[in-house]
């Protein structure tokens, strides 16, 4: 809802000229003149079918009743819920004049001051001034937005929005006054400053968690596809018949997808499920329904082919004619990995950066970023007693293994079917669980534990080389566990052995083949460092904002204790919030200010995390993402306030905070 703000300084205060010009870049991706659409936002506009005839207004002073606001409405600039119709509303405090704006003539609430009103003091100035209550202030604005899944509508404020609750109150009295829905008119609390004051509001509200509770649909991925609808039930897997020409549809939340060319879950998805990542990563269009097997549409079409739409617009699945032929993907160039085998000692924390990637794998490579960023910053910790095990211990474990000669005739007889499969991949993985571990290594893994003084437990991590690569994310198809020096659980050896075996799992399998990844060329490596048994909270960030590109924020996921974050449940839900400096939209102010998307559950209408807690998220997400950006290779093509990175934190029992991966979000 702020307007423009891709040429309003930066967080980090006066931009170079190099970092203006990215800052520009910004300006055209908000105004649709370039950039993509990332997950749950559509460039299609949504027109709800009773409005195809809707004579558009420039704007109006009342709504006297729907058609008025249909007059005026289009799509919110932040797509955070499907189907949503929105008219922008400004309040001229100078003539007293309320206006709600037609969406058709006017893109930001400034355009309309400066055409009706004469406002000519500029865009830094515009959003200064008028998004707090003060003397210079000359305007209230808001959106007036309509939730069809709730027959609701309500006002919604930005985030950085700081209105005195009188001014909230007066304003909230002359819209519920001058529209015919009167007071069966809302605020949506879903900001910091909100729900701080919101016991002195007198207006009607709604929360958050109650709009997402309301939701049905949720798209995932944007796009199209054509193929045949299947049911992905235990017969499906169990016939191994898989097409990159179906179109799925699945219960709930399941760990291995299949190639197909589409997927719809009856399951809610966070920003980094299973289903989310990998959907992105093959870049295929996705959406949860709750509604979806009570859906005539599903029952009528099955195992026929059919053309699936996935936008803002709302899911739609059509027919095709039988005749009609589905188009063949052809298989891409093979890809072969590197890797350096020839270091055969521990890479310590300290050592491990982006240039030891070959010999310890990508994301043992960011963790030593981290590490160093957080030594020289003071803003996080990393885990202790880290360390990585290189690729060249992986090499020497599986030659002994045997698995290679295994693994030519695998790809001899074209892998035969996918029962046959599945068995060759666990007897793969036996193997190398079987294989004793080279005594050597273990002396100088077990040595390195007992030197750090990190206690007895320690997480075993894979650092793949076929894992955070562009156009392969390889997220939660490998295995970490947990290693104990002494007393019960699994030990020092097993734990290096299952994560050396979890390469040959039949989700890595798939995807690898998927990507076109000569399979012989991944090789897996070994992040190591202390484990947490016990945390306060538990997160996931992406450092750019999904629902809104080009625009300020990033999308922050957390949940209480050791529960998962990232494949929830419907009646386990993780907290979620944009979160973003108001000095990305006013100079000069720093506070980090959070619009919500819904509550944990475990935590109804309260944050899990304190505002002071995220502010020192803030600080240290915005710091690795200009570090990573001018430092990495990695998304070369976006701006930096599009720059997606995937980022793991947790706060303990005493509100420290660490960072624990960090990954490319492409």
């Amino acid at each position: 809802m702020e307007d423009k703000v891709g040429n309003i300084q930066g967080v980090h205060g006066v931009l170079n000229a190099k970092r203006l010009l990215i800052a520009c870049m910004g300006i055209l991706v908000v105004a649709g003149i370039a950039g993509g659409i990332r997950s749950y936002v559509n460039q299609k506009s949504f027109v709800p079918s009773d409005i195809n005839n809707q004579k558009k207004q420039r704007f109006l002073f009342e709504l006297k009743d729907r058609n008025d606001f249909l007059s005026l409405q289009g799509e919110p600039l932040a797509n955070k819920f499907p189907g949503v119709e929105s008219v922008k509303v400004v309040w001229a405090l100078k003539s007293d004049k309320l206006c709600f704006i037609g969406s058709d003539f006017y893109t930001y609430h400034h355009d309309f001051c400066v055409e009706k009103f004469g406002f000519g003091k500029g865009l830094d100035i515009f959003n200064k001034f008028n998004y707090s209550t003060s003397p210079a202030q000359e305007f209230v604005l808001a959106n007036l937005n309509y939730y069809s899944s709730e027959n609701l509508y309500s006002l919604e404020f930005t985030s950085s929005t700081l209105y005195s609750p009188e001014q909230l109150n007066n304003f909230y009295k002359k819209v519920s006054a001058a529209t015919w829905i009167g007071n069966k008119l809302k605020v949506l609390i879903n900001t910091g400053h909100l729900l701080a004051n919101d016991a002195e509001l007198i207006c009607g509200k709604v929360f958050p968690s109650e709009l997402y509770k309301g939701q049905n649909l949720q798209i995932i991925q944007s796009g199209s596809a054509k193929g045949i609808l299947r049911l992905m039930d235990e017969a499906f897997i169990k016939a191994g018949k898989f097409s990159v020409n179906d179109v799925l549809i699945v219960k709930g939340s399941p760990v291995f997808i299949p190639p197909c060319a589409a997927l719809v879950s009856d399951q809610f998805q966070t920003p980094l499920s299973h289903i989310s990542v990998l959907c992105n990563s093959r870049k295929i269009p996705a959406a949860a329904d709750k509604n979806l097997f009570s859906k005539a549409e599903v029952k009528l079409y099955l195992n026929k082919p059919v053309e699936l739409f996935a936008g803002n617009s709302g899911l739609t699945i059509n027919l095709l004619p039988e005749a009609e032929k589905l188009e063949v993907v052809p298989a891409g160039k093979s890809r072969r990995l590197w890797a350096d085998v020839s270091t055969r000692t521990l890479i310590v924390g300290k050592a491990l950066s982006l240039k030891s990637s070959e010999r310890s794998g990508m994301k043992a490579a960011a963790f030593g970023e981290l590490a160093d960023i957080s030594r020289k910053s003071e803003l996080f910790s990393v885990p202790e007693g880290s360390f990585a095990i290189p690729f060249a211990w992986y090499e020497e474990h599986v030659n002994k293994s045997g698995i290679k000669e295994k693994l030519d005739s695998l790809f001899k007889n074209n892998y035969g079917g996918d029962d046959e499969l599945k068995k060759f991949l666990k007897r793969l993985r036996k193997a190398i669980k079987e294989t004793p571990v080279n005594q050597d290594l273990l002396q100088q893994v077990t040595g390195r534990l007992n030197q750090c003084n990190c206690g007895n437990s320690f997480r075993f991590r894979s650092s793949s080389n076929a894992e955070d690569l562009e156009g392969f994310s390889a997220a939660g198809i490998y295995e970490s566990t947990t290693g104990r020096l002494t007393g019960a659980g699994k030990n020092i050896e097993d734990a290096i052995r299952e994560v050396w075996a979890g390469n040959w799992r039949y989700e890595a399998f798939i995807e690898r083949r998927l990507a076109n990844i000569d399979q012989t060329s991944a090789k897996m490596a070994v992040l190591v460092h202390r484990s947490f048994p016990d945390e306060a909270v538990n997160g996931v960030a992406i450092t750019k904002n999904l629902y809104r590109p080009g625009f300020p924020g990033m999308v922050i996921n957390i949940q209480k204790g050791n529960e998962n974050v990232v494949d929830g449940s419907d009646s386990l839900v993780s907290e979620q919030f944009i979160m973003s400096s108001i000095s990305e939209f006013r100079y000069g102010e720093n506070e980090i200010t959070r619009d919500f998307l819904t509550f944990s559950t475990l935590s109804p209408g309260k944050s899990l995390i304190s505002s002071g807690q995220t502010e020192k998220l803030y600080k240290a997400l915005d710091r690795i993402k200009t570090w990573f950006f001018y430092n990495s290779h990695w998304l070369k093509t976006s701006s930096e306030r599009d720059f997606g990175l995937d980022v793991e934190f947790k706060f303990d029992k005493d509100g420290k905070l660490y960072l624990k991966q960090v990954r490319p979000y492409y």
